[in-house]
């Protein structure tokens, strides 16, 4: 798809989109512009930046045998049945329902939308896009997330990558790689604030409540030297510490099994917030229907202000489209 022009490049394991590492080359005094220009439209270089950067090194990652990895897939890598290993696409659709089930709004994000024809100026809608589910040849233990957007433009789908035999059952891998897929996808959206507490984000609550948990009124002692147990499996990275805490909410939680500390399940229940159907079962729970506040009352303020925007397009002879009336029912059935 890269080398017939349907998608770009992925980003490289330095973080760099395509057009990003030619102008550093051209910086550095590598490549002329002319040269630069050339490349931008060259499809057997993207190709080739796609294989040196992205294919050859997540080949490694995938495998989860970065320093004895080796790029042929032979009998002796297998444990089992091969026929029980291969990934297929059912299996991956199949995880990812089964967390949309849960986590409705895992793959929703927010865009500006307008259209003059209709008289709608500047309205702010909710999407779903999914990643691209890459399967890399070879025989691994690990899923990687690895952009959560492709380029600048909001709606473009990430990239999350598998490998295509499996050593063992990749489905909770799957929710990590979609907690990780949150988390950048926050990071990016929120840009410059995606740690500043005053820019109330999943991403800077999140990070407010790691750097300042031994200070935290609401988490008893035995709480925090879990935590601290926890921020040192995730080594220091909080993303990471993150990624558990969204395990032990899609796997347990959802299920009204009390696996969280209060202050983690109340930002869960805020940022990544259960499914209609889950959430009218678990609230049942006092410790639930608390979490829930926030989140209830954050939604009703929503479902409120939308309604007043729509009346007042409607009130100029605007038209309601689709997309907005997909946004109304995001925020009130979901």
């Amino acid at each position: 798809r890269i080398y017939e022009g349907k998608e770009e490049p992925s980003k490289s394991e330095f973080d760099l989109e395509y057009g990003e590492a030619l102008r550093d080359r051209k910086k550095s005094g590598e490549i002329t512009e002319a040269q630069l220009k050339e490349l931008e439209t060259d499809q057997e270089a993207k190709l080739s930046y796609e294989i040196l950067n992205m294919f050859r090194y997540n080949n490694r990652l995938v495998s989860g045998q970065i320093r004895s990895f080796v790029p042929i897939i032979y009998k002796d890598q297998f444990m089992g049945h091969i026929e029980m290993a291969v990934v297929t696409a059912q299996k991956i659709n199949q995880w990812i329902r089964d967390i949309v089930q849960i986590d409705y709004s895992a793959f929703y994000r927010e865009i500006l939308y307008e259209n003059r024809e209709k008289k709608i100026e500047r309205e702010s809608i909710m999407v779903e896009v999914f990643p691209n589910m890459i399967l890399l040849p070879t025989y691994g233990s690990n899923i990687v997330m690895w952009q959560e957007i492709a380029g600048k433009k909001r709606t473009a789908s990430g990239r999350i990558l598998l490998p295509v035999f499996a050593e063992s059952d990749l489905s909770e891998d799957m929710i990590k790689a979609v907690a990780r897929f949150r988390w950048e996808l926050c990071r990016t959206v929120q840009g410059m604030a995606w740690n500043d507490i005053t820019e109330k984000s999943l991403t800077s609550e999140y990070c407010d409540y790691i750097q300042f948990y031994k200070k935290n009124r609401n988490l008893s002692e035995e709480r925090k030297e879990k935590l601290k147990v926890q921020i040192q499996k995730g080594k220091g990275n909080t993303r990471e510490v993150f990624a558990m805490d969204y395990l032990a909410w899609v796997k347990g939680e959802s299920q009204g099994s009390v696996r969280l500390n209060k202050v983690a399940r109340e930002m869960l229940a805020t940022w990544c917030p259960f499914a209609a159907e889950v959430r009218q079962k678990v609230v049942q729970q006092p410790i639930f229907e608390e979490a829930f506040f926030r989140y209830n009352r954050d939604k009703q303020k929503k479902i409120k202000e939308l309604e007043a925007r729509y009346r007042m397009i409607e009130n100029n002879n605007g038209e309601i489209v689709d997309e907005l009336k997909t946004t109304l029912r995001y925020f009130k059935e979901l």
